[in-house]
């Protein structure tokens, strides 16, 4: 049996979206805020670790901004334009220079997009 696509002898429904209200979704401040958060937590084992001070929760020296990860100290910005650094590898195995590109490489923005999509699914923003 041959099926139709003759798209007038079948039942169509047509999707309209209202784009602001998306855009208005994904833009605010609170949504970027939690990408930040959600961003700082699935790079955070990359990040180098000796004193955790560009690390984890409630460092003064580790700023979440909406759509930014801050890392406030000078030290931070050497680190990350290091190059063949040898970084201990006793807190954060997976420590190295330009920690959110090795996260992205390894796949954890996958888990990054889940969760921003899973808060939008639900409702939350």
């Amino acid at each position: 049996m041959q099926k139709s696509t003759d798209i007038s002898k079948t039942a169509a429904v047509e999707v309209r979206l209202d784009e602001n209200k998306i855009i208005r979704k994904v833009t605010n401040d609170r949504f970027g805020l939690f990408t930040a958060k959600t961003l700082r937590d699935v790079i955070d084992p990359y990040v180098p670790y000796r004193e955790g001070q560009l690390s984890g929760d409630g460092h003064a020296t580790v700023e979440l901004l909406p759509w930014r990860v801050w890392y406030r100290m000078p030290y931070a910005e050497y680190v990350y334009y290091s190059n063949d650094w040898e970084f201990s590898k006793n807190i954060h195995p997976s420590a190295t220079d330009h920690w959110d590109e090795a996260a992205e490489q390894a796949g954890q923005f996958d888990k990054l997009y889940r969760t921003l999509n899973n808060a939008l699914e639900s409702g939350q923003y």
